[in-house]
Order: C-alpha cells, then sequence, then structure tokens
C-alpha cells in the first residue's frame, strides 16, 4: 500500500473512549536469539526495533502515588527499516474524545538517507552521517524520545542514538543488558552506564514484568504489562517504576498497526509526506559543517556549525555543493511531484 501524504496524517483523529483494538501482524515471528517462546522473541524483536509499525497512537501518564495525574502527553508515529516518522498530539478543544496534530509543535523523522524535522516555519534537514548534534536532532528529540521509549516498551536504552539499532538491547533468554546515555563528563567524552536486567514471563509465556538494579548511580527500576485477548507478544499498555521516585509513567496503545508502508518512491518517511504546500517555509540544510538555506532558489550558507554538543563526527571535512543541491532538487522533486497529483 503506498502511503498517503499530508490529508491523512494531519487530518486523522483517534476517538480516546473507543480506541480501537491494536492491530497485530499476520508475520510469523522469528525466535530472538535465547528466546523461549514465540511471544517472548516478539517482545524481544519489539524493543530492538525490528517489527516494523505502520502507525502506532500511544497516550503517557505520568501520576502520583495517590493517582493524581501531573502530566499527561500522546503521540503518533510510524517505524519501519530505516526510516520513521513521530508527532505529538492533544486532545481537540471542540472535541476532547478525538486527537489532533500539537499546535506550533516540530513533526520529525527520517528517510533512508536523512534526518529532518518540520515545523510552521521551517524545514530542516541533514544527512544522517552528520546530524547527531545538529538542529534536526536536538529539536526532534523531544519527539523521537517518547518514539523509542514506546518501541523499548520501557526498558531503559541509550535515547541520544537517532537509530535504535545503534543502541541495541541485548538479550540471552530471560536476561537482558542495555546501556544509557548519563550525558557529557567534564572532558566532554560521553558517560555511559551498562545495566542488567530480567523479564518474568506470567503463565501465558508473556513478560509480565522488567527489573533492573540500581547501578553507578543510575536507578533501578520495574516495568508491568499489560495485554489484550489477542496478544501476540506485545503488550497493550506497561508502567514504569522507578527507586529513586514515586511517580508513575503508564504507556498505553491507543492504536498499534504492525506491518510496512510502500516507501519505494520517496525513499522513505520524508518532509513532503507531511507538509502543507501551501504553507511557506524557509528550508534548511545542514552539512558536516555548516547549514545552507534555500532562499529564491539558491543555497546560502549560514555558517553556523551544525554539531553545537554531545557526540557525533568531528567538524571537518569538504562541502559539495553539488551534493546540497541534489538534496535540495530531491525535496523540491517530492513537493513538486505531490502537489502535481493533488491537482
Amino acid at each position: 500500500m503506498i502511503l498517503l501524504g499530508f490529508a491523512l496524517f494531519r487530518t486523522g483523529v483517534l476517538a480516546q473512549s473507543s480506541a480501537p483494538a491494536a492491530t497485530r501482524s499476520e508475520t510469523k515471528p522469528v525466535l530472538s536469539a535465547g528466546a523461549t517462546n514465540a511471544r517472548l522473541a516478539l517482545f524481544q524483536d519489539f524493543v530492538n526495533g525490528q517489527v516494523p509499525v505502520k502507525k502506532a497512537v500511544v497516550y503517557r501518564k505520568i501520576s502520583k502515588p495517590d493517582g493524581m495525574i501531573i502530566n499527561q502527553d500522546w503521540w503518533c508515529f510510524g517505524y519501519q527499516d530505516n526510516t520513521w516518522y513521530a508527532e505529538r498530539l492533544k486532545p481537540a478543544t471542540n472535541d476532547p474524545t478525538k486527537l489532533v496534530p500539537l499546535s506550533h509543535d516540530v513533526i520529525c523523522g527520517a528517510s533512508f538517507t536523512h534526518l529532518w524535522t518540520i515545523s510552521d516555519q521551517n524545514i530542516h534537514v541533514a544527512a544522517k552521517p552528520f546530524a547527531a548534534g545538529g538542529t534536526p536532532d536536538r529539536y526532534g528529540a523531544t519527539v523521537r524520545n517518547p518514539m523509542q521509549a514506546s518501541i523499548s516498551l520501557g526498558l531503559p536504552r541509550r535515547l541520544d542514538k537517532l537509530e535504535l539499532s545503534d543502541a541495541p538491547i541485548e538479550w540471552d533468554g530471560l536476561r537482558f543488558r542495555t546501556v544509557r546515555y548519563e550525558g557529557l563528563g567534564g572532558n566532554g567524552v560521553g558517560i555511559t552506564v551498562t545495566l542488567d536486567g530480567d523479564v518474568t514471563l506470567d503463565a501465558n509465556g508473556l513478560p509480565a514484568v522488567a527489573r533492573w538494579s540500581e547501578t553507578h548511580g543510575y536507578t533501578g527500576g520495574s516495568v508491568f504489562y499489560e495485554y489484550g485477548p489477542d496478544t501476540q507478544g506485545i503488550p497493550t499498555a506497561f508502567v514504569c517504576k522507578y527507586t529513586k521516585e514515586a511517580l508513575s509513567y503508564r504507556y498505553e496503545f491507543l492504536s498499534l498497526t504492525l506491518g510496512t508502508n510502500d516507501l519505494s518512491e520517496t525513499e522513505g518517511y520524508v518532509p513532503s509526506l507531511f507538509t502543507d504546500l501551501k504553507q511557506e517555509r524557509q528550508v534548511t540544510i545542514w552539512t558536516n559543517n555548516q547549514d545552507y538555506s534555500l532562499i529564491n532558489g539558491k543555497l546560502v550558507s549560514g555558517a553556523r556549525p551544525a554539531h553545537v554538543y554531545g557526540e557525533g563526527p568531528k567538524q571537518t571535512g569538504v562541502i559539495i555543493l553539488i551534493s546540497l543541491a541534489a538534496v535540495a532538487s530531491t525535496i523540491l522533486a517530492l513537493w513538486y511531484r505531490r502537489s502535481k497529483k493533488e491537482r
């Protein structure tokens, strides 16, 4: 199925009070290394981004032990091999049972080759090898991190990596090992903590709870899983609790459709699938050491470093304007192709 564009993603709504049941893939799961059953294997593959998601809508509630809600968030995302998108949502003002895109926020995503963000005024694009620490990475993190937390099913992992494949959770039967990124040290080197944990299965062979202990100052925690009657191994909701705080974090898949979208014509999720073509925006293309804006059909240098902080490639290399022009031409060609189809 060819992925529908802007109209589908920007106008689609979901009734919270009667959310459709999570839709599961019919593909038979392949056992992960050390997995003891197919349901556990699907669970393990899902947390490592190996199970493609056509579209998911997620609700997160942060609450105190007495039930008082501290914060609520909603977001949707799609994820498949080497490409994804994520967008935050909110209840509609005139109908709180429906979800609409969060106003004045960013949509972030990645095509097969580029990381990108869209806001009301701007589109930022960066080649994946040079994206870490740049504007698309930093501004997109507020949307990308919840998506990654959803796919991780509450298990801790590095959220500074742009792809889940760069931050795998290692499995050995019911035991797992994962790495958390704790920020930069005084010497500018990233600090990581390795965590070991285990999963306990219920009578149906489904992961019921995951636990890990405090390690080198990083808090220990537990994740409790809930399942629907027709589950193949992916929970419909999960609750995260941490030893150093009283708050609980509950994630619920309001909808979950597994499988892939045909993105061969666009080379993955690209801005043209989400952008209102009638709205003018400044397009900024980030290179390994400078950004270029597409202004009146010309590439204009911003003369600002792409890597502001965090880990990533050193700011070296030659700027190849032909490559920049090719990126700009690709974006414009996709917009033109889509606008032509709409006419």
